[in-house]
């Protein structure tokens, strides 16, 4: 059972499975089936103030002007953070994203790959928590909505859409 700092978001997640640790191998792994996932913090390392200067600090430079520009963009992400632990929701589905390939995704080519990689590097601690379901687009619109009721129209801080 994961409970979050942020008491608005005890329902949203109330009847997920998490990990133990997101970048952790193991039983808690999720599942090759459907279903809806957030990703939430469990300890907060370095602020993310000084994360973000770090990581701009690397960006600076890269030789590859267009590459600085979509690494920078998706470090300026994490300066959406603030009380709240939920830091991302989604969906895994369809013939090959299920849940455990949303997860396995995470170490290559998620959007927030690049975030929560910065994140990890300076000390936080996140976990992965999971819901098998048949529809899992309607499951990640409701969980949207949700969390948008509870936090002033806004998405989790790593999400665009």
């Amino acid at each position: 059972m994961f409970e979050p700092s942020c008491s608005r978001c005890a329902d949203i997640v109330s009847r997920f499975r998490f990990s133990t640790n997101l970048a952790a191998d193991g039983p808690t792994i999720p599942p090759k089936e459907d279903g809806g996932y957030g990703i939430s913090v469990t300890r907060r390392g370095l602020p993310v103030r000084e994360i973000m200067e770090a990581a701009s600090s690397f960006c600076a430079l890269l030789p590859w002007p267009r590459l600085q520009r979509s690494l920078s963009a998706q470090i300026n992400r994490l300066s959406m953070i603030g009380t709240c632990d939920l830091v991302y929701l989604g969906k895994g589905g369809g013939s090959t994203n299920k849940l455990y390939g949303r997860w396995d995704q995470l170490t290559w080519s998620h959007p927030t790959t690049l975030p929560l990689a910065a994140l990890l590097y300076f000390g936080w601690q996140l976990k992965f928590g999971w819901m098998a379901c048949a529809n899992p687009l309607e499951m990640e619109k409701s969980l949207k909505i949700a969390y948008r009721q509870t936090h002033d129209n806004r998405l989790p801080p790593l999400m665009k859409r």
